[in-house]
């Protein structure tokens, strides 16, 4: 519904869409492309990459190519920590609010957690399913 529409709620809804974020480096393309991304079509979330190794890498060239074969997939290079990268990412997006109403969860990750593309999409359910937990580590 709309704010303030004929119910009078203000309560935009929420979006069904989740996003990985992650600062990686030069050992991730295991694990982002055998992992995050093995099963692409089946995806329930985007996947923001800060790439903070040198831009004339392989690897950073292995994940544009990632990037360019999968539209849910962006990727940037931006030297620095985590939650830096992850600061200037939301910053770039339009800040907090422009986030929140495209996300219902966000996943800031280290680049060595293999997890598959099925149980991170079984993760973002089990937070949906339980609406009391709003931050989870």
């Amino acid at each position: 519904h709309i704010a303030g529409d004929a119910l009078g709620s203000s309560d935009l809804p929420r979006p069904q869409r989740a996003l990985l974020f992650s600062s990686v480096g030069s050992q991730c393309l295991p694990v982002v492309r055998d992992h995050w991304l093995r099963r692409p079509a089946e995806m329930e979330f985007d996947v923001a990459l800060a790439f903070y190794k040198e831009a004339s890498s392989e690897v950073f060239q292995a994940l544009e190519a990632l990037a360019a074969s999968h539209p849910a997939v962006e990727l940037r290079h931006s030297p620095g920590m985590k939650w830096p990268n992850f600061l200037r990412w939301v910053e770039s997006q339009g800040g907090a609010a422009a986030i929140s109403s495209r996300y219902d969860y966000i996943w800031v990750v280290d680049d060595d957690v293999r997890l598959p593309t099925e149980e991170i999409n079984r993760m973002f359910a089990i937070l949906r399913d339980h609406k009391e937990i709003h931050f989870a580590c």
